[in-house]
């Protein structure tokens, strides 16, 4: 059972793995039986769906959530509703529509516009009216900015939404305690907790090893085309995300593991 879900991955700034952390929560959901669809809503740089660009196989159409037409897209998707010509052309997304779980990846910096679409759309009730809880995920780096934006959305949805906020240790210093420690302390992190977030690591993914997926938009499904030491590498960093992922599983709509019958 999985607890229908939207995910949205928000992040101040860009290059703090936020996408990195999209393809893997999608790669996990999916590898865990859930009916996931990804929305790649970042028009400028789209790796989400560069990745998972073959519609017999994934579903991650791109999206501009940001937009008027983009939002009435997006909430037409929650509900269920595709057109026959999307259907045809996304066969694996009109097989997985209305979806469990919905990861969508959000444009850097874009928190301000993303407070008015949650305004703007009614949101949030909106997907309580479709049987759809909101999860808000914050990937962060070990800098300051990305706790003011979280805070300023804390303050804005409060409890009315689940939180999750990724902690990306390639930004921690090897050996150090206080690699995050602006956003340990902060009064953000107060509020953060008081409503039942969670934390988790995003492990560090080799360099070498990310630049080799990057360079033909390998997804974490297909590693076996990668050479032998980046394979290892990369499935290393799935295994390690995945324990980690499952930490917040149930914010994230991550299906809870079947019990074994004695």
């Amino acid at each position: 059972m999985t607890t229908r879900t939207v995910n949205i991955i928000n992040g101040a700034k860009g290059g703090t793995g936020k996408t990195l952390f999209a393809r893997l929560l999608y790669t996990a959901l999916e590898q865990a039986g859930a009916k996931v669809i990804g929305i790649d809503s970042d028009q400028e740089n789209p790796e989400f769906s560069s990745f998972h660009s073959d519609p017999e196989r994934f579903a991650v159409p791109t999206m501009d959530c940001l937009s008027l037409t983009g939002g009435k897209n997006l909430v037409t998707l929650l509900s269920g509703e595709l057109t026959p010509s999307v259907a045809s052309q996304l066969p694996v997304l009109a097989q997985r529509c209305p979806a469990d779980v919905v990861v969508v990846d959000m444009p850097a910096a874009s928190s301000t516009k993303l407070r008015e679409q949650i305004d703007l759309f009614d949101i949030i009730p909106a997907c309580s009216d479709m049987g759809y809880e909101v999860t808000l995920i914050s990937v962060l780096s070990a800098s300051y900015g990305p706790i003011e934006s979280i805070g300023r959305m804390l303050e804005f949805c409060g409890d009315t939404v689940r939180w999750v906020v990724v902690k990306n240790q390639y930004f921690a210093v090897e050996g150090a305690d206080d690699s995050f420690s602006f956003w340990d302390e902060s009064k953000a992190r107060k509020r953060f907790k008081k409503y039942g977030g969670v934390e988790i690591d995003l492990p560090r993914l080799a360099d070498t090893t990310f630049k080799a997926m990057q360079a033909s938009y390998i997804p974490f499904t297909a590693l076996d085309s990668l050479t032998l030491g980046d394979k290892l590498l990369a499935r290393s960093f799935v295994r390690r995300s995945k324990a980690q992922i499952e930490t917040a599983g149930a914010l994230m709509g991550l299906p809870a593991p079947v019990a074994e019958v004695a």
